[in-house]
């Protein structure tokens, strides 16, 4: 004996409306478009991050130049480093016209980082 009434047409019913199948769809569309967005904002904190250690990695070599020579340079050929607007998709490279500081500006784009000859790094 059944406690709960069965109805068997319902049982019986196989495969999905096209509403069931339209709503599937949507609701898979919005997790993935959650999913995309905050994958985009990721990437962008990762070329950040790898354009706040090329700066670095330059800050170095012009301290390591100047203890050297005495002096700054702004010709990456004198820093004993490959110029890093060869490899970088993200960022352009910048010396200013007295060395410092140095830019890394997001291509297409109007922000960047700085950095002084104190090796501080500021966002603009």
């Amino acid at each position: 004996m059944y406690i709960f009434p069965v109805d068997y047409k319902i049982l019986k019913r196989q495969g999905v409306t096209v509403l069931e199948l339209i709503i599937v769809v949507i609701i898979i569309g919005i997790i993935s478009g959650i999913s995309f967005m905050g994958w985009q904002v990721q990437l962008e904190k990762e070329y950040a991050n790898n354009a706040k250690a090329t700066l670095r990695m330059l800050w170095q070599a012009e301290e390591n130049y100047f203890s050297w020579k005495g002096r700054y340079t702004n010709a990456w050929e004198n820093l004993e480093i490959d110029n890093p607007n060869n490899t970088d998709k993200f960022y352009d490279y910048k010396f200013a016209t007295t060395t410092f500081p140095i830019t890394a500006q997001r291509k297409g784009k109007s922000s960047g980082f700085t950095i002084d000859q104190e090796g501080t790094i500021t966002s603009f």
